[in-house]
């Protein structure tokens, strides 16, 4: 998941379709999925068997998001979300906790160290969502790292940063990071302290896109210091967007390096 929204901001610079950098950094910024950690083999977490007619796919295997163990899958039914749903509140099982947020319907129900959260909401006249299954077990081990992980970067990002998310995953021998974080400094500020930053975890500037002429005819004059910087290492790589946000900047960073290449 991580590599598919870094793919498909690469591709919006390298077409230099700004606006479709910008809406997926604006996705990047609100993003709040739920993923697995490692701790729990693959027969210790719980399987929700599905009602007829939904179809399951996953999504990330052993990541951590803002210190959270979880696995997440999605899934789509040609089916009514009150179909759907009532088919779920069987496959849960009581007792179960259910509820609303805007068009989107929640339920949940713990399962011995594991908490299964479903959320779904119609899509055309059938239905998507997400099964998150969280890790109580490993949570507070998980939390003191990412905690820890959390200071170091706060560390060494311009006074004053925020991060909005968090995100790490493994996969296929790789592992992928995912950090988005906000501050009052210039995107020129945070582009040198991110410069800086990487060059200290073994990372070296390959090049830097910036909004063209027509770009900026098209964009608010915010958008007019936005800019991409490519980076690459051993083994490694990552792709950072800056943008202003307000009167501070936003920063998106993803990084994926094969396993062991952090050195």
């Amino acid at each position: 998941m991580i590599d598919a929204l870094g793919g498909c901001l690469a591709r919006a610079i390298k077409a230099n379709t700004m606006r479709a950098t910008v809406r997926l950094l604006i996705v990047a910024l609100t993003l709040i999925v739920c993923a697995s950690a490692a701790g729990a083999s693959d027969t210790d977490w719980p399987m929700l068997h599905m009602p007829d007619g939904v179809t399951l796919f996953p999504i990330g295997r052993q990541v951590t998001v803002n210190g959270m163990p979880m696995r997440l899958a999605g899934f789509v039914s040609s089916d009514s979300p009150a179909v759907v749903r009532s088919g779920l509140r069987r496959s849960l099982g009581a007792p179960l906790v259910e509820s609303q947020t805007g068009a989107r319907q929640v339920l949940g129900r713990a399962d011995g160290n594991f908490y299964i959260t479903v959320q779904l909401i119609a899509a055309g006249s059938g239905t998507r969502g997400t099964v998150a299954v969280t890790n109580l077990a490993t949570a507070p081990a998980a939390r003191q790292a990412y905690r820890d992980a959390t200071a170091r970067w706060l560390d060494r990002l311009p006074a004053g940063s925020r991060i909005a998310s968090d995100m790490s995953s493994e996969d296929g021998g790789k592992t992928a990071h995912h950090l988005v974080f906000a501050n009052g400094a210039t995107p020129a500020r945070n582009r040198d302290a991110l410069i800086a930053l990487m060059a200290g975890d073994g990372y070296r500037v390959e090049r830097e896109v910036g909004p063209d002429a027509e770009a900026r005819k098209r964009l608010p004059a915010r958008f007019d210091d936005a800019g991409t910087v490519y980076f690459a290492g051993h083994d490694k790589e990552a792709i950072a967007v800056i943008v202003r946000n307000g009167a501070g900047t936003a920063v998106v960073l993803n990084t994926t390096a094969t396993l062991g290449a952090f050195r």
